[in-house]
């Protein structure tokens, strides 16, 4: 199952992922979408990136990045 590309359904909204060295990865933004119901997820993900820098020093970037 090496690169395959799926969607994945979260409470009726697709999540784009994908199967990379043994792993699922998931679409940061989809994911953000799905849970937070935003209009703008990208803008979204964006303030929160700013947020955790701000109040705790941590760059998401880092640690997350969106497909």
């Amino acid at each position: 199952m090496s690169d395959i590309n799926q969607i994945a359904v979260f409470e009726e909204k697709n999540i784009r992922r994908i199967w990379h060295q043994e792993d699922w990865w998931y679409s940061v933004i989809d994911v953000v979408g799905a849970l937070t119901e935003s209009s703008e997820p990208k803008r979204y993900w964006s303030d929160i990136k700013i947020k955790l820098k701000d109040e705790s020093g941590i760059e998401p970037y880092d640690y997350i990045v969106p497909l």
